[in-house]
């Protein structure tokens, strides 16, 4: 990312929905430099005082050597990268941990946004001892291909096609089946459950059937909802949003039939790693940069 010779845009590692820094107004004085093998910085913040002389990197463009930079345990650096809020004329903003952490190829910079500014300071730092594992893999696949002596042929492992579908037989009752689609018809006209049957079964199987059905639906719902109430009992602190999103999943939940969802659906983001846990309660913004077209 950082090296001519591995060379990709800096904007790669970073997140195009972060916007300009709130409360402050950045102004950028232009820089004079146009060495091309050097990483380009557009200009130096003259306001505010206590930014003033900061270069400003272009994420078109390679970054710094994050491993030098002489300020700050974070090795926080600034750029004028692409956003949705720039209206297609860019932000001027530093760069965050996560994108930090992109930038050094390290896999696990998702976790570090619960991390403390002390323990993001020293893993960074101590990330920054070794070079990129890409660099790393691709070092070691080289060479082991030019100590590979040239009479040794490496043999394709065979492909190993139990379990595939295709090995699986059907069952009379599968085979009757052309599509389960008619689970869930547009037209609210009722399931057609003679797809599902036996062959010789009678009226009381398939009330039984039925009512196991709708046991197992509402047993399910009901689950679900104390699931929920338990995860948020279970927590230190207590965020609104997540009062409401699980009222709101329980409220579907329990209304559920084996077939279709009256009151709709809605995923039960508590169940999601913490990381993720929010964009799946509270559903991930779609970003345009025009205005979409209407013809199509």
């Amino acid at each position: 990312m950082m090296a001519p010779q591995f060379y990709q845009p800096l904007q790669t590692a970073l997140n195009d929905t972060v916007g300009n820094v709130s409360g402050h107004n950045i102004v950028l004085e232009p820089s004079l430099q146009e060495e091309p093998s050097r990483p380009s910085i557009l200009g130096f913040i003259s306001h505010p005082p206590k930014l003033k002389g900061t270069p400003v990197y272009n994420a078109r463009t390679v970054g710094p050597d994050i491993g030098s930079l002489p300020y700050g345990s974070n090795k926080v650096f600034w750029t004028k990268a692409n956003s949705v809020y720039g209206r297609g004329k860019g932000v001027v903003r530093p760069v965050n941990i996560q994108e930090l952490l992109a930038i050094w190829d390290y896999e696990g910079k998702y976790e570090s946004k619960f991390w403390s500014n002390p323990r993001t300071g020293h893993i960074l730092n101590k990330r920054l001892l070794s070079p990129p594992a890409k660099m790393l893999r691709s070092f070691a696949f080289s060479a082991g291909e030019l100590l590979l002596p040239d009479q040794v042929r490496v043999q394709e492992a065979p492909i190993d096609r139990h379990g595939l579908t295709t090995d699986i037989p059907f069952s009379p009752l599968e085979e009757k089946v052309t599509t389960r689609l008619k689970a869930a018809q547009s037209d609210n006209a009722e399931v057609d459950l003679s797809q599902w049957t036996i062959e010789g079964e009678t009226p009381i199987i398939a009330r039984a059937r039925a009512g196991l059905r709708k046991f197992a639906a509402m047993w399910w719902g009901k689950h679900q909802a104390e699931l929920g109430k338990k995860w948020l009992a279970a927590q230190d602190t207590y965020d609104p949003e997540d009062i409401k999103a699980i009222a709101n999943c329980a409220r579907r939940a329990v209304a559920t039939t084996y077939w279709s969802w009256p009151r709709g659906s809605r995923i039960f983001f508590w169940k999601f790693p913490q990381e993720w846990r929010n964009d799946f309660r509270d559903g991930v913004p779609f970003w345009k940069t025009s205005t979409p077209p209407k013809d199509i």
